[in-house]
């Protein structure tokens, strides 16, 4: 109800409801439960529009969530149907509407007859693809032969990444302690930093994590460091810079590197705080707005600057599937907007000569491709660098990283270098 009437943070949303009013040893039930819905709510929708008689008013939204829940466990989950359809309906009477339990009891005995031969009353796109329209047509439109493996993967279980801390521990070294503490993982072949379990696990079970031997970080979100081609006393600014992963990894690549790092929301900041603090790093932190120079930049030039802009998020919708529910069309003009007015600004920070990687974590062209070619027009000093072939697919000016069920995430590199002018 957070995510799709208040337009709240699934991640918030989830926090809140485990800390203030559920065990949390229930929050891995919880949260596959409410990822599930979230992943697969246009075809709950058009079930349970199917199931009913009439529809729901509005007002009793929430009855309508506890039907998708419903439907969910008994088509997802392990839970034995009769538990699952007792906890649902006893639900109805904590929302004050026992008028409901006969209903919802009705509908979902219903489907657990039907569960086996199921079909909607009016399949589309929206309830077979579970997206939204506009997102569907906008990814055929830049993907033609790859939408329906990025939507497949987009409802996918993301599989669990870890960026190993060389300064501390080398990638075959941690593989061993982690396979005595009985987690299987394979090394990378993309980025010699990268492990990948074969299981998610909760990283308190991971060996040293808290002393900052490892890091949780997809493996698209693990190049950009390399890709800066990073050199010893170098100065470098991470703009956009939370939750930190990067800001972290470029000062375990580069333990010399004079690094600041950018970023607007004082939060979000704080988590950068933390993860260079466990990891025992040290940078120039700067709360402030990108774009205002004066708010933040000293005049000394940057010898490499990393842009992760902020976009749709439409290569993460299988870590955040509240992004089908929140993003909508009008936000992505929006956005590309922004992204070119950042890397404009940032531009005047850079040294000629100096390296700039431009990232995004989506697969829209109007927020990738796109932006760098108006900037490109406005800057005839700025040289596209080309990026390493075995990274995703070649575009016209940078590659992009398509979701893939069990490898990387959404990301897109554009890589330019400032010349004289």
């Amino acid at each position: 109800m957070s995510v799709l009437k208040q337009g709240k943070n699934l991640d918030y949303a989830i926090q809140s409801v485990i800390l203030e009013s559920a065990n949390p040893a229930d929050k891995p039930f919880i949260q596959a439960l409410v990822y599930g819905v979230l992943r697969n709510y246009f075809w709950l929708e058009a079930a349970v529009a199917t199931l009913l008689q009439k529809p729901l008013k509005t007002k009793d939204f929430d009855i309508m969530v506890l039907l998708l829940m419903g439907i969910y466990e008994q088509k997802a989950m392990n839970t034995p149907v009769y538990a699952s359809i007792n906890e649902t309906v006893s639900v109805c009477k904590k929302l004050k509407k026992p008028w409901a339990r006969s209903l919802v009891n009705a509908v979902l005995r219903r489907y657990s007859r039907e569960k086996s031969d199921f079909t909607l009353a009016m399949p589309s796109m929206v309830s077979q693809y579970n997206h939204p329209l506009w997102l569907i047509k906008q990814i055929q439109q830049d993907w033609p032969t790859d939408w329906e493996a990025i939507v497949n993967a987009n409802l996918s279980h993301p599989p669990m990444h870890l960026r190993v801390n060389i300064a501390k521990t080398e990638p075959k070294a941690y593989r061993e302690r982690l396979k005595s503490s009985g987690i299987n993982a394979e090394m990378s072949p993309f980025c010699e930093t990268t492990l990948t379990l074969d299981t998610p696990v909760d990283v308190s079970l991971l060996p040293k994590f808290a002393e900052g031997f490892v890091s949780v970080q997809d493996l698209g979100a693990q190049m950009a460091a390399n890709l800066l081609v990073l050199g010893p006393n170098m100065r470098v600014l991470d703009a956009c810079a939370a939750p930190g992963g990067k800001t972290c990894h470029i000062l375990e690549l580069a333990p010399t590197t004079s690094l600041s790092a950018l970023e607007l929301n004082p939060k979000r900041m704080a988590r950068v705080k933390e993860n260079l603090t466990r990891l025992a790093l040290t940078a120039r932190l700067l709360t402030a707005n990108a774009n205002q120079l004066d708010a933040w930049y000293d005049g000394k030039a940057f010898d490499r600057i990393l842009l992760d802009a902020p976009c749709s998020a439409t290569g993460v919708i299988r870590r955040h599937p509240d992004i089908l529910h929140l993003r909508q069309p009008q936000d992505i003009k929006a956005l590309a907007k922004e992204q070119l007015a950042l890397l404009t600004t940032l531009w005047k920070t850079l040294k000629p000569g100096g390296l700039l990687l431009y990232v995004t974590c989506s697969v829209l062209n109007s927020e990738n491709d796109g932006v760098i070619e108006k900037f490109l027009t406005a800057h005839n000093e700025a040289v596209v660098v080309e990026l390493p072939s075995n990274i995703g697919k070649k575009t016209v000016y940078g590659r992009q990283l398509l979701p893939e069920n069990s490898s990387t995430d959404g990301f897109y590199y554009a890589k330019l270098m400032k010349g004289e002018g």
